[in-house]
């Protein structure tokens, strides 16, 4: 991520923060996990080695919100397109 994107990203979540009333609430923690450059062969190897992770429980508290995010990009066109949908 360049300095303009992570301007736009920090801009974008502070916009959401906002929108849904986020701000001074605790916040959820980003881990790094892995590399984002990386081929097609191993980004679906790191995709395996995460659905091994998947944990199933009933939840001690309601659930408040429900968020999905996906991003693709065009080499034809050389763009990024991406989508984030909330449930609340």
């Amino acid at each position: 991520m360049n300095s303009k994107q992570a301007l736009q990203y920090n801009l974008f979540k502070h916009k959401f923060q906002e929108k849904f009333n986020l701000i001074d609430k605790k916040q959820m923690k980003i881990l790094h996990l892995h590399k984002w450059d990386v081929d097609i062969a191993t980004a679906k190897k790191i995709q395996l080695d995460f659905q091994e992770k998947i944990i199933l429980q009933h939840l001690q508290q309601p659930i408040h919100f429900i968020a999905g995010a996906d991003v693709s990009y065009s080499r034809k066109l050389n763009k990024s397109f991406s989508a984030v949908t909330v449930f609340k």
